[in-house]
C-alpha cells in the first residue's frame, strides 16, 4: 500500500516509481483520507514529471529559484525569500511537486507556524506566515514562467491570513522641517532624497553621480519650471525619473562641492569610513531627532511615508504618489489616504474639544 498508518494522526506516503525514476517517501500527518488525497495529488503530478527529466518538487527548485531571485530581485527581497523558503518552506513542502500543494496542506502549515510563532492567549504572527507563503507563491510563479522550460504550469494560492497593517508613523511639517535643518550638509542631501522624492533605503545607498541630472530648465519668461530630476533604480531593477525640489537641487549641490577635496567614489553618500555604500544612519537620525525635539520614533523610512502622506494633504492624487514611490500596487499607496483621515479627524477633535 502507497498509504500506511504510522502513529496517531501519522501516515506514510510512499509512491515506488520504477527503477529510472526517484521513490517518493513522507511522513505526513492529518487523518487518513487527507493522507491518501495528497497521496492522489502527487500521482497525478508524478505521473506527468516521467514527460519530463526535471524534477518540480519545491526542494529541489529552490536553488535555481534563489540563483535568479538574487540576480533579479532587490537584495533586501531576496535574502528575505531565501531565509523564509529555507527556514520554513523547505522543511514542510520540500517533497511536494511546486504547483500541486493540495490546499489543505496550506492550511496545516498555517495551524503549524501559529502554534510556533504565538504563545496561547496572544495574537500575531499573521504576517509572518503570509510573508512565508507568499515567498512560495513567487516561486511557483517563477516556476509558471514559460521561459523557464516547463518547471511548472501553476500558481500556489495561499489564502492569506487576516491582518490589520499598522498606519505608518509620520511627522508633519513642521517636524519634518525642524528635523532636516539639524543636519549637516551631508544628511541633509541624503534625507531630503527621501523626504522630497520618496526614495528607498537601497536606491539612496547606491546612487551615483551619474544618475543625477542638474540641468535647469527655464520658462520663456526666465522662470525655472524644472531643478533637475534623479534617475532612480527600485525594486526589480525598475527606473523611474523623479523631479527635484529647488531644496533638494541646493542640497545636492552643496554636498557635491563639499566632496570636491575629499577622495572621491562614485556613491553619491559612501560610507566615510569604507567608501564602500552608507547603510546605517540611525546614530545620525536619533541626534537630530533629539535636537529637534521630536518624541516621535524616526528610521530612514519614516521620511518616505512623510513624503506620501504630505504630498496627499497638498492634493497630490494617489496615481502620482504611487509612481513617484515605484509602488507597483496602487493598494500599497492607499495606506496614506488612512493615515491623512486619521489627521484630519485629530485635527476635528483638537479645535473642538474646548467646546464640549
Amino acid at each position: 500500500m502507497s498509504v500506511r498508518k504510522r502513529g496517531e494522526n501519522k501516515y506514510i506516503v510512499d509512491i515506488r516509481q520504477g527503477r529510472k525514476l526517484p521513490r517518493f517517501y513522507k511522513v505526513f500527518q492529518g487523518t487518513e483520507a487527507e493522507a491518501h488525497q495528497y497521496e492522489h495529488e502527487i500521482r497525478k503530478e508524478l505521473g506527468r514529471e516521467k514527460q519530463y527529466p526535471v524534477s518540480l518538487t519545491v526542494g529541489n527548485l529552490i536553488e535555481p529559484y534563489l540563483e535568479w531571485a538574487k540576480n533579479n530581485l532587490s537584495d533586501t527581497t531576496y535574502k528575505s525569500h531565501k531565509r523564509r523558503l529555507l527556514g520554513y518552506i523547505v522543511p514542510y513542502f520540500g517533497n511536494m511537486v511546486i504547483d500541486a500543494v493540495p490546499s489543505f496542506m496550506i492550511e496545516r502549515f498555517k495551524t503549524k507556524r501559529k502554534a510556533e510563532i504565538r504563545p496561547k492567549g496572544t495574537k500575531g504572527g499573521n504576517r509572518e506566515i503570509n510573508l512565508e507563503l507568499m515567498a512560495l507563491s513567487a516561486m511557483a510563479n517563477w516556476a509558471a514562467d514559460p521561459r523557464r522550460g516547463n518547471l511548472g504550469t501553476d500558481t500556489v494560492k495561499i489564502g492569506t491570513l487576516p491582518y490589520k497593517r499598522p498606519l505608518p508613523v509620520v511627522l508633519n511639517q513642521d517636524e519634518a522641517k525642524r528635523f532636516i535643518a539639524c543636519f549637516n550638509t551631508f544628511y541633509r542631501a541624503l534625507l531630503l532624497c527621501k523626504y522630497h522624492v520618496g526614495m528607498r533605503r537601497s536606491e539612496v545607498a547606491n546612487l551615483v553621480e551619474d544618475q543625477i541630472d542638474y540641468s535647469i530648465v527655464k520658462d520663456e519668461k526666465g522662470n525655472v519650471i524644472s531643478w533637475g530630476q534623479i534617475l532612480a533604480h527600485g525594486k526589480g531593477d525598475k527606473e523611474r525619473v523623479l523631479p527635484m525640489t529647488k531644496a533638494l537641487w541646493m542640497a545636492l549641490v552643496a554636498h557635491e562641492m563639499s566632496q570636491v577635496k575629499a577622495k572621491r567614489s562614485p556613491l553619491v553618500f559612501p560610507s566615510r569610513r569604507t567608501g564602500n555604500a552608507l547603510t546605517d544612519v540611525r546614530k545620525a537620525i536619533e541626534k537630530a531627532r533629539k535636537a529637534a525635539g521630536i518624541t516621535k520614533r524616526i528610521t530612514p523610512h519614516v521620511l518616505r511615508h512623510t513624503c506620501a502622506t504630505h504630498l496627499l494633504e497638498d492634493g497630490a492624487d494617489l496615481r502620482t504618489i504611487q509612481v513617484l514611490l515605484g509602488h507597483e500596487d496602487i493598494s500599497t499607496t492607499q495606506i496614506y489616504t488612512h493615515v491623512v483621515t486619521k489627521h484630519l479627524r485629530n485635527a476635528v477633535s483638537h479645535a473642538f474639544e474646548k467646546d464640549d
